[in-house]
């Protein structure tokens, strides 16, 4: 019964991977799920970057979305062929973020913001 339990909840889990989309709609960000979608307007975020995760040789990108704290609003998937085009779309309307840390200790600027001198 509990294997039974555990591979239906897999199954819906790899089908909402899979349905997992978004689009630009007029000024909003439409990101669709199997169960709900979120409507993100543009007006709210200030930046954007790229984060690239490599599981067993296979890249998966996500675009990562800011507001102007450089709080993290969304993380949104992205095929790869499909990269040059969100990215062209989104720095149209909002700045690049790049994190000069590391993913547990992240600090994220923005790239017209120069970088701070470490001062002993």
């Amino acid at each position: 019964m509990v294997i039974g339990v555990f591979l239906v909840g897999l199954m819906v889990a790899g089908i909402a991977v899979q349905y997992a989309r978004w689009s630009i709609e007029g000024e909003n960000i439409i990101y669709r799920r199997l169960f709900r979608n979120k409507t993100i307007p543009l007006s709210e975020l200030a930046g954007f970057g790229q984060v690239i995760v490599v599981v067993v040789v296979i890249p998966f990108v996500h675009v990562d979305l800011y507001d102007r704290e450089l709080k993290l609003i969304a993380r949104l998937p992205v095929s790869l062929k499909d990269w040059p085009e969100a990215e062209a779309r989104l720095a149209a309307r909002l700045r690049y973020v790049v994190n000069d840390g590391s993913p547990a200790l992240p600090k994220r600027r923005f790239v017209d913001t120069p970088k701070k001198k470490h001062v002993l």
